[in-house]
């Protein structure tokens, strides 16, 4: 069981609600694979939100393992059995 969720996160208005929903996607012992970018240092990017809430590297290591995800290599995730 593999969910892919690549630049998503950063544009929807409640990302940690999001994950929720993405984690009961994954079986247990399935992957998930999810990057972000909430980077917008130059306000180019309008349709990134949240970027004042959280940083790529903390929201990876602080919210996805908050929903039963283990880390296993960069921006891949493990649901536990």
């Amino acid at each position: 069981d593999l969910v892919i969720c690549t630049e998503v996160i950063e544009h929807v208005p409640e990302p940690e609600p999001f994950v929720a929903m993405l984690t009961k996607w994954v079986k247990p012992g399935g992957l998930l694979v999810a990057t972000v970018s909430f980077d917008d240092g130059d306000g180019m990017v309008p349709m990134h939100l949240n970027v004042t809430k959280y940083d790529d590297e903390s929201f990876m290591a602080e919210v996805i393992p908050r929903n039963g995800l283990t880390r296993i290599e960069d921006s891949i995730y493990r649901r536990e059995k």
